[in-house]
């Protein structure tokens, strides 16, 4: 299908003569190569390119038929949901009862169905979406990895407050929310997602590293290359030891508290904190959540 537009898109620049001025022949191997240059120019310019280049390549947008991306169309419903399905990798199903057998939407809808994602939403695949409505969806997919929206904010203003929508001059909740804007926002939550499930994983490690023996509390704190691994014991007496990387843990038991955090270098920052406050049980506290 791909290849067809393309081909019509060429065959229509070469008979209005775009392509076919000049005393050199166009090939179409030219000829193509001149249409995806003129597709580039869709987004080429635009403050978001970078998102948008991600968002593609890691298969979590897509360019619409013509190859063009329109990153200044307002985003869907469906549109959105489908992405979010897509970085969350979802997989099990709840009905949806609104959206008939054999739509297009409906496996992407009873996904985030399953998971909360439609709490407070009315289905409709083809709304275009303002702010506040899409940051409604991005905070009901994300409440299980953040815990919600902050008090006092909208959904849009908890989006600003999290650096994952900018804040723009005259633009509200009710300001319509564009394709490049959901790149950025996906770019984001592509990131962060990933970190959460790698840095689970590294704090899972360290967890199950713990054991009190003999009056001591023994671990080792796990190593990354590509996490910032930190942490902190908070011994009796009110001093201070920290966790590095690699290290071997060797402390009395009596501890007041212990922190184990796991965060990017770059974009998302912090992906998994722990405490530890009834020690020298081992049992911890997402931080993330409260």
């Amino acid at each position: 299908m791909k290849r067809q537009v393309n081909g019509l898109l060429v065959a229509t620049l070469i008979t209005t003569g775009v392509l076919a001025m000049g005393p050199t022949p166009v090939t179409f191997a030219q000829a193509a190569a001149a249409v995806k240059a003129q597709q580039a120019t869709d987004y080429q310019n635009h403050q978001y390119k970078t998102a948008i280049d991600y968002v593609l390549n890691k298969n979590v947008m897509w360019k619409y038929a013509d190859g063009t991306f329109k990153p200044e169309v307002q985003m869907t419903q469906g549109q959105l949901l489908t992405s979010l399905v897509t970085v969350m990798q979802l997989k099990e199903k709840t009905p949806v009862e609104q959206l008939p057998v054999g739509h297009w939407a409906k496996d992407a809808y009873e996904k985030a169905n399953k998971v909360g994602i439609l709490a407070g939403v009315t289905i409709d695949p083809n709304k275009p979406l303002t702010k506040e409505e899409a940051s409604l969806i991005v905070n009901n997919a994300w409440k299980p990895y953040r815990g919600g929206i902050w008090p006092g904010n909208t959904n849009y203003q908890h989006l600003q407050s999290r650096s994952i929508l900018p804040r723009v001059w005259g633009q509200t909740g009710e300001s319509p929310f564009v394709r490049a804007e959901g790149a950025l926002v996906l770019e984001f939550l592509h990131v962060e997602y990933n970190g959460i499930v790698s840095g689970g994983k590294i704090a899972d490690q360290f967890h199950a590293s713990l054991k009190v023996e003999n009056g001591f509390l023994l671990g080792t704190v796990p190593t990354s290359k590509d996490h910032i691994i930190y942490g902190t014991i908070l011994l009796a007496d009110d001093s201070i030891v920290y966790l590095k990387p690699g290290t071997k843990i060797k402390v009395k038991a009596n501890i007041k508290a212990m922190v184990f955090t796991v965060a990017l270098p770059k974009k998302a920052g912090l992906v998994t904190s722990y405490s530890y406050t009834e020690l020298p049980k081992l049992t911890r506290v997402n931080m993330l959540l409260k």
